[in-house]
């Protein structure tokens, strides 16, 4: 079954989010990481400067436990505000079209 980890950022009001983006600039560059399926990053619609990222896997969900690639991500926001860090299991999945 397939989980992910979404790692979130929540700014700090001097953020500069290309300043962050920068530093994960390496992961537009491939990782190679086993059961990796895709990395997504998304910022907050209502313009907050909070972001996320999103790393899809297949297999089974870890449990409590995190990936490295997760980890290094989350170290790598640290500096830029609150971050949090979890690793969700599928429920279910909807196809539309």
């Amino acid at each position: 079954m397939a989980w992910m980890e979404i790692i979130r950022l929540r700014a700090v009001a001097d953020f500069d989010r290309k300043d962050a983006l920068k530093e994960l600039s390496w992961l537009s560059s491939g990782v190679d990481e086993p059961g990796l399926d895709r990395i997504a990053l998304a910022a907050e619609a209502a313009g907050s400067g909070d972001f996320m990222v999103a790393l899809f896997w297949n297999g089974d969900c870890p449990g409590r436990r995190k990936s490295r690639l997760g980890e290094m991500i989350a170290e790598t926001l640290r500096p830029f505000g609150l971050t949090g860090h979890a690793a969700w299991s599928t429920l279910a999945r909807f196809a539309y079209k």
